[in-house]
């Protein structure tokens, strides 16, 4: 199984059933292509999901101040729960969340492009900024009634001995947007299309034994036929949670 960041957030078979009974397509994996006309490679990636009253599913991409902006498109379909946006740039922050009932499980995530010299092909990199899983969401922004909470409120994360597990400030804006995209009954519109670009410094080549590299095609696992179409990477509902710990942010510059 992929190391969570790579392919989005963990998600057991259960679960990823039922968002595919309640017509909620996401997809958390970020695209490295090459551009044909003038051989450049970027990253490319699409807003998607919203909620049913019981659950959710969203992921959303906003940019670094430092990249490299190549496109943004608001997509509308007549579909509910899908595709909402495409972002093409040379460095992504990606925010998704998955949540049932109250509990939510959130990852926050720096993806970019790593050149490698001379005419070899460039290296998707990757570092995670926050990964916790079963927080807490106070309000239940599902219902009409709390509409004017959904710009404010985001989830909350503890360790298993009751400490509060802050969010970065810095991710506060792009928290609160997916939380309510994850809030969003039968979802069809893009919650990021105005968000800030994030200003964050990419890691310099081997500075920290937290960024990852993305694995070639020829290594990447295959996903079984019988598995749902939800780009998510699958677990078993009785594999063991990833621990709880302190926030992930490795060698970047705040």
């Amino acid at each position: 199984m992929a190391a969570p960041g790579l392919l989005g957030l963990p998600i057991a078979r259960d679960a990823l059933r039922d968002l595919t009974k309640f017509d909620i397509r996401t997809f958390p994996r970020v695209a490295m292509l090459q551009q044909a006309k003038t051989q450049r490679w970027v990253l490319s990636a699409t807003d998607s999901g919203g909620c049913r009253p019981a659950m959710g599913h969203a992921v959303a991409f906003v940019a670094l101040q430092s990249a490299t902006k190549y496109r943004t498109q608001r997509i509308d379909t007549p579909y509910i729960n899908s595709i909402h946006r495409t972002v093409v740039a040379s460095a992504l922050v990606r925010f998704e969340i998955f949540r049932i009932e109250s509990t939510c499980d959130l990852l926050v995530s720096l993806h970019w492009i790593e050149p490698q010299g001379g005419n070899a092909k460039p290296s998707h990199r990757w570092q995670n900024l926050f990964n916790q899983q079963r927080g807490s969401l106070e309000v239940p922004l599902w219902e009409d009634s709390h509409l004017a909470l959904r710009d404010v409120v985001m989830p909350k994360f503890f360790t298993r001995a009751a400490e509060e597990i802050k969010i970065p400030e810095f991710l506060h804006d792009g928290v609160v947007r997916i939380t309510h995209a994850v809030c969003c009954t039968n979802c069809k519109h893009a919650h990021f299309y105005d968000a800030s670009d994030i200003d964050i410094a990419i890691p310099r080549p081997g500075s920290s034994s937290a960024v990852n590299k993305a694995p070639s095609k020829a290594k990447q696992p295959k996903r079984k036929a019988e598995e749902p179409q939800n780009a998510a990477v699958v677990i078993e509902p009785a594999a063991a949670p990833l621990p709880l710990g302190d926030v992930e942010v490795g060698q970047l510059a705040l």
